[in-house]
């Protein structure tokens, strides 16, 4: 029960006209009134306690879910202490008991079978603690006395990233949940009223509404936990089995359909020429930090591109993504592309069509990714998306054929048509503010922190690692000093434990330390945005905040006069290519990958597509070009070879870069290296907004051109139409089947 809300101690026991003022106010409708008659007196006091509890409850409802409220008023409120007498248990605690009305002499039975009704409801939690903290779906075939219903308000799970568990409440007896209302107070933030976890059906139509939820709702998990008194739990358990008998028959009518269409399916609306506006079919979670926006960016790319869209994505934080729901879209919608972000067919719930393009891009490096097994999954009409392909071919065995280069992608927002550059002189946007000590500090065997110190030595000295390969000749080179040989997989992981976030912290930091003094001693305003950065005792002073992702970021990217770019890679980030079609001038810092690749292309025949072609076709420039990919090479640290030259080939057909390797206009004339070249361009650009704004332009247009979703998703679609286009006859059987068989759960990473 809430304590009263004023800050002075409450008073006694009522006078009996407060109570029938608070009783007459509830009789008319004045929930909130009644309540305010009530919260001077003490709580502990019945008299309060349960009209006080009440008007709560029922003031909630009235805001949160009127059409529970009208089904209770219309009831009697105040026939139910007939129906339902609260009485103390042996434990003291209030619970709502059933009165015989045949032999009203009798005394009434408590609903709540144990002495305790708080206690069994503390052990009915431990019990189903395993299914809670999974998030697994619950129902209430009736509010039984109430305590459990409590618990699990208040025992919200964490299940990350905004999913929540659903609760469903079929209480067909208004009495027995109006009396509830007289025991529990359920009007506070998180409460089983104001949750939206929680799913209330009341009423006599309480279990049939249930039922029809659950069918009309093809994203809702059913129930696996049911609860209730007995009677009421056997009835919602035919129900469920009725839901479950009514998704199969479904599923079975939707994969005749899906079969009948797909069984001889030509894909004639994504061949080169034809003029049928095509259809794709995008699947997503909404339990996700980037994937659901990239894949709304991608929705509008294929729009504006012409083609008719549909994303299938839970509309809630209850719902899931379910095989009836996928199979339901593709029998109803015939979709001529799947497309999926990190997500390859053979990962999926519910099989595809095989003869149905299905189009995964692989935005990062997961290890379901990384396996044998799923490069074998990779069918004719397989497409995976990757500026890696070379890699994952090599290593992992997937077929060259079916991957389709695709570099980072932007969307251009809005922008006004014009602004002006008001804000701070310099700004950095990011997140890596952990102070490297604390990095070191956490690591957890005595070669990482070798490795550490002398990472942080080499940045002390004035170098730098700016590559996975510098890190990982350090690691070579301590673990020769300490007497260890590591398996292949544990060097690897000793290089990623310190490349990041440790070598990302040190290498933004150590440029953050030129910006900051650079703008001390020229007198330019310096501000950092992000998470951590008030709690670093270098950059404390010029801590902002954090800034949300998407309007606000790109206003703050064009008010501010100079943004800086700072990552160990090559420079075509997210948030260069988000930043500068938002309208914002940049200052980068030289990655080795930026000088090196334009020297390379230049030393390269152009019609060389390997590092073998391009030897034989060098002449006397053999040595030079030699030593250039031997660098190039020692850049990465993939733990496999790389050819080079087919790498960049496929950065040039994904017009990463153009044929002189040249990743943005004017780059040269924005790329510092160090402190002095970065005070350099702080004094020429500080003060010459035309000079900013005549480069930005032309940086902005060039990413638009290339580098908008439009723009990879319209190369994209026409390397797979050409694909498509040049299969052999036969590469289906006569009688196909409808779809693979390959099946498993359909999770998508954060």
């Amino acid at each position: 029960m809430r304590s009263p809300s004023s800050g002075s101690s409450p008073e006694g026991t009522p006078p009996a006209a407060a109570v029938h003022r608070a009783w007459t106010q509830i009789q008319q409708g004045g929930y909130a009134a009644a309540a305010e008659v009530l919260e001077r007196y003490d709580p502990s006091n019945l008299n309060v306690a349960i009209p006080f509890c009440l008007s709560r409850n029922l003031r909630a409802l009235q805001v949160h879910r009127p059409e529970i409220l009208t089904t209770l008023e219309q009831a009697g409120l105040f026939s139910t202490l007939k129906r339902y007498p609260l009485v103390p248990t042996a434990s003291g605690r209030l619970a709502p008991a059933c009165a015989d009305p045949d032999a009203p002499a009798a005394a009434p039975v408590p609903l709540s079978t144990n002495p305790d009704p708080s206690a069994a409801a503390d052990l009915a939690m431990q019990r189903l603690a395993e299914h809670i903290n999974a998030g697994k779906a619950i129902v209430f075939a009736d509010v039984i006395d109430g305590y459990l219903i409590s618990k699990l308000a208040d025992a919200k799970p964490t299940l990350g990233l905004g999913m929540q568990q659903a609760i469903y409440i079929a209480e067909p007896d208004p009495h027995l949940l109006t009396a509830s209302l007289m025991v529990h107070d359920w009007s506070g933030p998180d409460s089983p009223i104001t949750d939206p976890r929680f799913t209330w059906f009341v009423g006599e139509r309480a279990w049939l509404d249930f039922e029809i939820h659950m069918r009309r709702n093809r994203m809702l998990p059913l129930p696996v936990i049911k609860l209730g008194r007995e009677a009421p739990r056997a009835a919602i358990g035919e129900i469920l089995e009725r839901c479950h008998a009514y998704y199969e028959a479904c599923e079975a009518k939707w994969a005749r359909k899906i079969e009948k269409h797909y069984s001889d399916f030509q894909c004639d609306a994504l061949t080169v020429g034809t003029a049928t506006r095509p259809k794709v079919l995008l699947i997503t979670c909404r339990f996700t930090t980037v994937l659901k926006y990239s894949t709304a960016d991608c929705e509008q790319a294929f729009a504006r591109l012409g083609w008719r869209t549909r994303t299938l994505i839970e509309p809630g934080d209850t719902h899931r993504l379910t095989r009836s729901a996928i199979r339901h879209a593709l029998a109803t919608f015939k979709p001529d592309l799947v497309f999926t972000i990190d997500q390859l067919r053979a990962h999926c719930l519910t099989p595809f069509p095989e003869r149905l393009p299905f189009v995964c891009w692989v935005q990062d490096q997961l290890s379901r990714f990384t396996t044998r097994k799923a490069g074998a999954s990779i069918t004719p009409r397989d497409f995976v998306l990757s500026m890696v392909g070379p890699m994952y071919t090599r290593q992992w065995g997937y077929p060259a054929r079916q991957i389709v280069e695709m570099p980072k992608l932007t969307r251009p927002p809005a922008r006004p048509d014009k602004w002006v550059s008001t804000g701070d002189d310099l700004v950095y946007v990011s997140n890596a503010s952990q102070r490297p000590a604390d990095l070191i500090d956490a690591l957890d065997s005595p070669l990482l922190k070798a490795c550490a110190d002398e990472m942080v030595q080499r940045y002390e000295a004035g170098e730098s690692l700016p590559a996975m390969g510098d890190v990982g000749r350090i690691v070579d080179r301590v673990s020769r000093k300490q007497n260890q040989t590591l398996s292949a997989a544990n060097r690897a992981l000793a290089v990623n434990t310190l490349y990041h976030p440790l070598n990302n912290a040190l290498y933004r930091q150590q440029a953050l330390g030129w910006a900051a003094q650079a703008a001390e001693d020229l007198g330019l305003s310096f501000a950092l945005y992000g998470q951590g950065w008030q709690d670093h005792p270098d950059f404390a002073a010029y801590a902002r905040g954090p800034v949300a992702y998407g309007p606000d970021l790109e206003e703050l990217t064009r008010q501010s006069k100079i943004n800086l770019q700072i990552v160990p890679s090559f420079c075509l980030h997210q948030r260069l290519l988000d930043g500068l079609v938002a309208g914002g001038f940049f200052l980068i810092r030289q990655h080795p990958s930026d000088t090196l690749i334009p020297k390379l292309l230049g030393l390269i025949d152009p019609e060389a597509k390997t590092v073998n072609e391009a030897l034989e076709a060098a002449g006397s420039k053999r040595d030079e070009l030699k030593a250039l990919l031997k660098q190039a090479g020692g850049l990465a640290d993939l733990g496999t070879p790389v050819d080079m030259v087919e790498f960049l080939r496929g950065c040039q057909r994904a017009e990463l870069l153009n044929h002189e390797g040249e990743s943005l206009p004017k780059l040269d004339e924005v790329s510092f290296h160090d402190a002095d070249s970065l005070r350099k361009h702080l004094e020429t650009y500080s003060d010459y907004a035309a000079l900013r704004r005549r480069v930005a332009t032309e940086q902005r247009e060039s990413v638009e051109h290339r580098l908008s979703y439009t723009a990879g998703l319209r190369r994209t679609l026409a390397r797979i139409g050409q694909l498509i286009a040049e299969e052999p006859p036969d590469l289906f059987p006569d009688n196909p089947s409808a779809a693979s068989t390959i099946t498993s759960s359909f999770t998508f990473a954060a």
